[in-house]
Parts: C-alpha cells; structure tokens; sequence
C-alpha cells in the first residue's frame, strides 16, 4: 500500500478507508489547527489527528521494516519485528479512525436532530478518548507541535 503511494498509484477504490493515503505527504506535512475546546470539539479535528496517525505510523513501520532488512534479518523476520513493534498500533488505530468515519456518515444519514446532536458528541467524545492514548506519538512525531522557523 505504502509502495502504490509512493509510486504515484493511486489506490483501488475497493480501498475507500484509506484513499487518503493517497495525500500521504501532505497529511504528514500538517498540524493540530485547534487553539480551543469548540474546535476540539469538532469531528473533522479528530479525523485529521487520526489520518495524520495512520500515515505517521505507516512511515514508521516501513522504516523500521526497512531498518531491520538493512541490518540483515530475512523478509520473515523483519516483517513479525515489525509487526511487534509497530504494525499493532497501526492497525489499532487504522480501526478506530474506520470506527470513527463510518459512525460520522450513519449520523451525517439521520434526520431527527436532538439524535444527530447526542450521537455527534459520543461520537466526539470516543474520538478524543481513543487519541487520548496516543497522545505520545502526536507529540513525537510533531502533530501537536511544530519548531517555528
């Protein structure tokens, strides 16, 4: 998937979840826009964190696959390394970005607005609670702060 990307192909569109790997670059070039608990607040703030998560977890896997074959250890190893140090986050939290959207549009379809009010701030509200946990690799790898200059 990562390899499509950087060759410039697009992903199939079987692949909706992950289209937005396709911006990779740009993604990882951004930054948390939210200076306030409102704009926190707001769904689109936390799918971004999420999207920016994904792509940064994926560069990491990579690198570290490719560290691990640069250092000698066969495709079988390198990859179950990998996989214990990085693809498990990943994936995690690839499902609770996925758990997130697909929630976001079933709201986005309902009519009654006392409902769609509710259902948007529990949305919201496991969103954060999820991002919460990895708060860490928001802030290592930048997403919550960037050096001006």
């Amino acid at each position: 998937m990562l390899q499509s990307s950087k060759a410039g192909q697009p992903l199939p569109a079987s692949m909706t979840t992950v289209q937005f790997i396709n911006d990779m670059d740009a993604i990882l070039g951004g930054a948390l826009t939210a200076t306030t608990i409102q704009e926190m607040m707001d769904i689109n703030v936390v799918l971004a964190a999420y999207k920016w998560l994904v792509c940064y977890l994926l560069k990491l896997s990579e690198e570290k696959y490719s560290t691990l074959l640069s250092q000698g250890q066969d495709q079988f190893s390198a990859k179950n390394d990998a996989q214990a140090f990085c693809l498990r986050e990943l994936a995690l939290t690839y499902i609770e970005h996925t758990i997130i959207e697909k929630f976001q549009s079933f709201i986005s379809d309902l009519r009654d607005p006392q409902l769609v009010n509710v259902l948007q701030r529990l949305n919201t509200l496991f969103g954060l609670w999820s991002l919460e946990k990895r708060l860490g690799d928001l802030y290592g790898g930048g997403y919550c702060y960037k050096e001006e200059g």
